[in-house]
């Protein structure tokens, strides 16, 4: 049997409008709020790593585990970070 692709809920959030109400502006003093509810979604949908790298050794080896072992998975969870943060910050 071969193995099962993990469900990563990260990968079916459509609008992550809905999740962070803030929208980032460059002429706004949000930026701290915003940044703070982001790293929130990105820790409740397991993929904070993503943005901001672990400080110890075991989570070091466990994400360069990850990004070995499964290196097209990394980067789509990369992609869909990046589209959360352009999705939620103005033109």
């Amino acid at each position: 049997m071969a193995d099962q692709p993990k469900f990563y809920p990260t990968l079916v959030i459509t609008n992550m409008k809905s999740l962070l109400l803030i929208t980032l502006d460059n002429d706004s003093s949000q930026y701290v709020s915003w940044a703070a509810l982001f790293k929130v979604q990105a820790w409740v949908h397991n993929v904070l790593d993503h943005i901001v790298p672990p400080t110890d050794e075991k989570a070091k080896k466990a994400i360069d585990n990850a990004k070995a072992v499964d290196p097209d998975l990394w980067h789509h969870l990369d992609a869909v970070v990046l589209q959360w943060m352009y999705a939620t910050i103005s033109q």
